[in-house]
């Protein structure tokens, strides 16, 4: 049976330095050559995650946004998108306005990513903008307060900030209908990550429209932080890396090396030689 092998960046195959290594690229791309059916779902968007793909010779679409758009990287194009119900949108933000807090709100303005803020507070957040205000494909705009407007969809919405400042935030956002979102530890700082989207958005749904879009029977999924739970729950074998959290290498099948040590590529090699010798 075909089998899609679909892996999480940040923390997973990214090394610690935030980059594909160059063995991870050379093993990898070797692999996908030979046939094995390979991509990535993430959180990132693409003016973020394609740059760090580039040493990847992939072949099929990305999941991006944890699941809200699936994107071309050779073409450069979204080929679906889910977006948010403009009600549910409008509550998202309420939410966040009540306790103070000022998330990047991700939207549609004919096609084209605006990410919309009030301010950048705290500091992680300025970081975040700072490091991709220059991104092509995306445009930062700064707005005296964050509405949702008649001529843009709204897709994301996504902000750091201590734990105990966005635990509310997060119980609140779980009772409102048609949004999803994750919270987790952020890979590269002490601060905690909240991302909102539609509930009709997930990595396993992505996971899904690529299963049916390359005609595999079975998925293995590769992660390290909370928001690749669901991408388990739904594969037939996952795999968590040694640096994951240790929820989430409870609930893998196993545990492989660290995203230091090309874990996933290595991992893939292996496999992928195993099974080459039983044909």
């Amino acid at each position: 049976m075909e089998t899609l092998y679909i892996s999480d960046l940040d923390g997973t195959l990214l090394t610690p330095e935030c980059r594909i290594s160059n063995q991870t690229a050379r093993l990898l791309n070797v692999l996908i050559e030979e046939g094995l059916l390979f991509t990535v779902a993430t959180a990132r968007s693409a003016s973020s995650a394609a740059p760090l793909l580039e040493k990847l010779h992939l072949r099929l679409p990305v999941v991006l946004m944890n699941g809200v758009v699936i994107y071309d990287l050779a073409q450069k194009k979204m080929i679906s998108v889910c977006p948010i119900p403009v009600d549910a949108a409008r509550t998202a933000l309420e939410i966040f306005e009540r306790h103070g807090k000022s998330p990047f709100f991700n939207r549609l303005n004919k096609n084209k990513l605006e990410v919309c803020f009030t301010q950048l507070k705290p500091e992680i957040n300025r970081e975040y903008y700072e490091n991709r205000k220059n991104s092509p494909g995306k445009r930062f705009i700064a707005v005296e307060r964050l509405t949702v407007t008649e001529t843009t969809i709204p897709i994301y919405l996504t902000m750091f900030d201590r734990y105990e400042e966005l635990l509310p935030i997060a119980q609140e956002l779980s009772e409102v209908k048609d949004i999803s979102h994750v919270f987790y530890k952020d890979t590269y700082s002490d601060y905690w990550l909240i991302e909102a989207f539609s509930s009709q958005a997930s990595k396993p749904a992505g996971a899904a429209f690529l299963k049916q879009f390359t005609g595999a029977q079975r998925m293995v999924a590769f992660g390290d932080n909370l928001n690749d739970l669901p991408l388990f729950a739904a594969a037939d074998e996952s795999y968590a890396v040694s640096n994951a959290l240790k929820l989430v290498r409870r609930a893998a099948t196993g545990v492989i090396r660290s995203n230091a040590e090309d874990a996933v590529a290595r991992f893939l090699q292996e496999k992928w030689s195993a099974f080459m010798n039983r044909k």
